[in-house]
């Protein structure tokens, strides 16, 4: 049974593990004559993946994008941004295009949003619903009153920092 072996084509399969044979021409069990040539499919393992865009897509979508391309999204990272809307993909630890191996773990870092609070307007209100419009801003109001005046319903007639700071 001396065959001639033909180990030359290759290819990619999710489901035959690396250096085994997908099929075989011809088929086993077939007759043939002696030095005949048989020919082995081998395969090449899973194909690799190629890191989808995730940059500036929303936690769900880049989540999405990672999943149907066979990889694994790890989105438990997450910090402030100026520039990302929250919610959103600030980056990634692969970029887009890379060639991954199947199930690859990808980190992406999500958006909280501005570290910064913008300072409300409270001129015109009185001190105690000034205070309740700053501390309602997640800042913190300290509340100085003019000429001995400690009536918390006057008004406020100027405020630091300026209404619209960051």
């Amino acid at each position: 049974n001396n065959f001639v072996i033909d180990t030359s084509q290759h290819e990619n399969s999710e489901t035959v593990p690396k250096d085994s044979v997908i099929r075989q021409d011809p088929a086993g069990g077939t007759r043939v004559a002696p030095e005949s040539k048989v020919t082995l499919v081998v395969s090449d393992g899973p194909p690799v993946r190629i890191m989808p865009a995730v940059v500036n897509k929303t936690r769900e979508e880049a989540l999405a994008a990672l999943t149907a391309a066979k990889l694994l999204g790890d989105a438990s990272a997450s910090e402030y941004s100026e520039t990302v809307p929250k919610g959103a993909v600030i980056r990634a630890d692969h970029n887009e295009g890379d060639q991954l191996p199947p199930g690859s773990s990808v980190v992406i870092v999500i958006s909280k949003g501005s570290a910064f609070v913008v300072v409300p307007d409270v001129r015109g209100m009185s001190a105690n619903a000034a205070k309740s419009a700053i501390e309602g801003a997640e800042l913190t109001a300290t509340i100085t009153f003019t000429s001995g005046n400690i009536d918390p319903n006057a008004s406020v007639i100027s405020q630091s920092p300026a209404p619209g700071s960051k």
